[in-house]
Parts: C-alpha cells; sequence; structure tokens
C-alpha cells in the first residue's frame, strides 16, 4: 500500500509500515479504549461512527461491543487502506461494517448518519481546522447522541507535543456549548490525553450545560 498525499493536514506517514505501527498501538491500548466507550454508554444495537479510522482496529473492537444488532461506519480519507481494512473486517467479524472515504472539512456526505456515537481518537491533531472538525463531527450525531473525543491535553505542558497538536477542555466546550450540546465528563486516565465526552439534546430537552465540578473524572479547566 503506497503512501497518499498529506495535503489534507495529516502529519503522519502514510505507508504499510506506519499502518501496522498503528495496529500493535491499538491492540495495546485496547482496555483503555474498551473502557471509555463502555463509559461513554456504547451498548448493544447502536450504529456508531469511528471518525479517522485508520487501520479499523477501534472499528473491531466497537463492532464487538456493540454486537451483531449494531452497526460501525469507519471513516478516513484514505480510500485504498480503508478498502483493505473493510475487507478484513467483514472477513474476520461479521458484516455489521462500513468504510466511507471522504474529508470532513469539505463537507462530504457521510452515509449512515446520525449515529448513536460517533468517536474520533487523536483526530483533530491532523485538522487544519480543529475547531469546524468538532463542529462536523457533531452534526454526525442523532439527537441523544454522543461525542468521545481523545486528545492531547493542551492544559498540560508536560505533554510532549506541539502545542497546535493539542485542545484544552475549555476550547471544546467554547464550540459545542452555545450549539446546546451538553457536557458530560472529561476522562483523565490516559497518561496524556484526555477523553471529552458530550451529548446532543433531543428536540425536548433544553440545553443545561453541566456545572464545572472538581471530580476525580472532570477535567480543570
Amino acid at each position: 500500500m503506497q503512501a497518499t498525499t498529506e495535503s489534507d493536514g495529516y502529519v503522519l506517514a502514510r505507508t504499510e509500515a506506519e499502518y501496522q505501527r498503528l495496529r500493535l498501538q491499538a491492540k495495546a491500548w485496547e482496555p483503555a479504549t474498551r473502557a471509555l466507550l463502555a463509559d461513554a454508554g456504547i451498548a448493544e444495537g447502536m450504529r456508531c461512527l469511528d471518525a479517522g479510522c485508520g487501520p479499523g482496529e477501534a472499528m473491531r473492537l466497537i463492532g464487538r461491543m456493540v454486537g451483531p444488532t449494531g452497526h460501525v461506519t469507519g471513516l478516513d480519507i484514505d480510500a485504498a487502506l480503508g478498502a483493505h481494512m473493510l475487507a478484513e473486517l467483514h472477513r474476520e467479524e461479521g458484516p455489521n461494517f462500513a468504510f466511507v472515504s471522504a474529508d470532513l472539512m469539505r463537507g462530504d456526505p457521510v452515509p449512515g448518519a446520525p449515529f448513536d456515537l460517533v468517536y474520533a481518537r487523536l483526530l483533530l491533531l491532523h485538522m487544519t481546522d480543529p475547531v469546524g472538525a468538532v463542529r462536523r463531527l457533531a452534526s454526525l450525531l442523532r439527537p441523544g447522541g454522543r461525542l468521545v473525543l481523545v486528545e492531547f491535553r493542551g492544559e498540560d505542558p508536560e505533554v510532549p507535543i506541539k502545542p497546535e497538536h493539542k485542545m484544552t477542555l475549555k476550547q471544546v466546550r467554547r464550540e459545542l456549548e452555545p450549539q446546546g450540546f451538553r457536557f458530560q465528563k472529561s476522562l483523565e486516565f490516559l497518561p496524556w490525553q484526555h477523553v471529552i465526552i458530550f451529548e446532543k439534546p433531543k428536540p425536548d430537552e433544553s440545553p443545561k450545560p453541566e456545572a464545572d465540578k472538581p471530580a476525580a473524572e472532570s477535567a480543570a479547566q
């Protein structure tokens, strides 16, 4: 599989060696990923989107968690990788997977939307417009759906990542809460990343952003 263009802002290589590294990394992080998805409320029968799915190992895990009555769509700009990954998932896991090659920032349609849960791990650091990407991801949720973002903590100067590749909880809340999204929690058990969870309100619910409170699972702003 050959490398593709990086003009979309992706900051890592698109090579088979890099894809294999990502697969091994996903396997190592699987217990943590399972825990954060469970905490976000994933359940059997849900329709989920893995945005920036890469080689598909998180899709595999999500598919097992939502079971045969659920469905998982992977979204990535790399069509060749997606086709290879989807064939592998269908062969090894079953038919309840789909792949969409799309550019979030161009507003490309995402078949299967709206979703019950949208999961994006370390996606925003590759976006030329991370704020726009957050808004676009949120638009793909059904009312009552959950948005789960895993991003490098911008509040922590000790995280060895360029500042432009980090995001603070305050930044994300500033973008989504005015649109009515409810902040649910921020999980802080990962060494460098926070897990930020929002819920899209139902039409008959008035948006009431949750007040900040110091808790083991909530990040200080």
